[in-house]
């Protein structure tokens, strides 16, 4: 399925560099956090933290 939410709110982007001394380990990737309600719907809004990481979005964190 697939769900629609609306933007409220946002903060970022935060670039992230971890392990940067290790090649073999390293990471980079970019933090945002969103403040969204759900479209079409009027439940209060939720908290989300997106990363972006090799040119992929994913949720990583959704606090209700």
């Amino acid at each position: 399925g697939e769900r629609r939410y609306d933007v409220v709110a946002g903060a970022g982007p935060w670039p992230v560099e971890e392990r940067w001394w290790d090649p073999r380990r390293a990471r980079r990737a970019v933090r945002l956090q969103l403040l969204v309600r759900r479209s079409e719907s009027d439940s209060p809004p939720v908290a989300m933290v997106a990363v972006l990481e090799r040119r992929v979005w994913r949720l990583a964190a959704l606090y209700a």
